[in-house]
């Protein structure tokens, strides 16, 4: 959420105010296809480092790849999913407590709101 409001030029309470549960359920899902920030720049500079380097490397050694130059490795996948899931369970809490919303008692895979 915070890259998103980064990405768009405002706050996250700016964020919250201007869109809806299911647009922000949108974005997270743009992100993970086409991610937001700064990460797309990494690989995209270390892409062309690779490039040139495996360009002059010499025989029989193995080719870099884009990742040997970023100085911030891609989360895994799961790791992923699992920070998105928490990202999203923490909007939605924001989201109904400023609706008059409270929390309930938890149940496996996040938490119930009433």
């Amino acid at each position: 959420m915070f890259r998103l409001a980064l990405a768009l030029g405002c706050t996250v309470a700016e964020l919250l105010d201007r869109v809806d549960s299911h647009e922000l359920t949108e974005w997270m899902a743009f992100d993970s296809i086409d991610p937001i920030g700064h990460w797309r720049t990494d690989y995209g500079f270390g892409l062309l480092c690779a490039l040139q380097a495996n360009m002059h490397r010499q025989k029989g050694k193995q080719p870099l790849k884009p990742q040997d130059f970023m100085p911030f490795q891609p989360e895994d996948e799961q790791a992923k999913r699992d920070k998105m899931e928490k990202e999203f369970m923490a909007f939605v809490d924001t989201w109904n407590r400023s609706h008059g919303g409270e929390k309930a008692g938890g149940q496996a895979g996040g938490e119930v709101l009433k």
